[in-house]
């Protein structure tokens, strides 16, 4: 990615819409991102007497009960991604965020985002380790669709407004606003300018400030203070970790593949998920 030097002449009237447009972007994508969050956690509350952290409320249960309640999850969230299915077959199939900003499509579709979301929902508030983040950044790229729909500003693309509020939701989700909006600028523009840029930084720097201010901010991983002394011992052990990963990496990578070819004759969706 090369960058292009900023200066006023540059700077056009839709540049100074896009710094502008970007600061709602962010704060929007990460309300959604919030809500989300908020929406699993309400889930597991009524699943569990504490669900603020869903591997210890399973100890609630018996273990043989554990299979049950992520299977449950699964299935619901089958069903539900049935109705998206449906949806899509009549109204067409819905493109990723990443598709919408790289093609510059017109925009993301509500019903069949928001059906699928709650799929991902069901999935993950049951147990079931899909991942939030990916459902996250699809909703908070939608909230940039219907942004730029609502808004109605001339001169700006409503592609670049859903790449804000997925640069905001990524930045969100993982607490890092450069590395979320490098990586939707590599995608939306390729080669950028700076002034293209900018309003990336700016919607995922918003997005880490707004979660900051309205949740408990917490690093999401929490490191040890033991340091690392380069002895021969501690430098051989780290080399058999790096071998070991690396040949145990693939295996597991294979062993998904095998598992899903095993699953090729269940195409029923909530058969497939539960």
């Amino acid at each position: 990615m090369t960058l292009k030097a900023l200066n006023p002449e540059s700077l056009q009237k839709s540049d100074l819409i896009n710094l502008l447009i970007a600061i709602p972007a962010g704060i929007v994508a990460a309300l959604v991102t919030i809500a989300f969050r908020g929406a699993i956690s309400g889930v597991n509350g009524l699943m569990f007497t504490d669900g603020s952290d869903i591997t210890k409320a399973f100890n609630e249960y018996p273990k043989l009960i554990w299979p049950l309640i992520t299977t449950a999850g699964g299935v619901i969230a089958g069903f539900i991604l049935i109705l998206a299915l449906r949806y899509e077959n009549k109204h067409g199939k819905m493109p990723d965020y990443l598709d919408v900003i790289d093609q510059r499509l017109p925009g993301i579709p509500v019903v069949s985002t928001v059906l699928r979301g709650l799929s991902s929902l069901a999935s993950i508030a049951s147990g079931g380790s899909i991942g939030r983040e990916g459902a996250m950044v699809q909703l908070s790229a939608l909230s940039g669709s219907l942004l730029g729909r609502f808004s109605r500003f001339k001169g700006v693309h409503q592609s670049d407004i859903i790449a804000m509020a997925a640069a905001g939701g990524l930045a969100a989700v993982y607490h890092a606003p450069f590395a979320g909006a490098l990586f939707v600028a590599e995608i939306a523009f390729g080669v950028t300018a700076v002034q293209r840029l900018i309003p990336l930084f700016i919607s995922a720097s918003v997005a880490v400030l707004t979660v900051r201010s309205l949740t408990d901010y917490a690093p999401l991983y929490l490191y040890s203070s033991v340091s690392f002394s380069p002895s021969l011992g501690a430098i051989f052990t780290v080399l058999i970790i790096g071998v070991a990963t690396g040949v145990l990496g693939p295996l597991f990578l294979s062993s998904i593949d095998k598992v899903r070819h095993w699953m090729t004759p269940i195409t029923h969706p909530a058969l497939r998920l539960g």
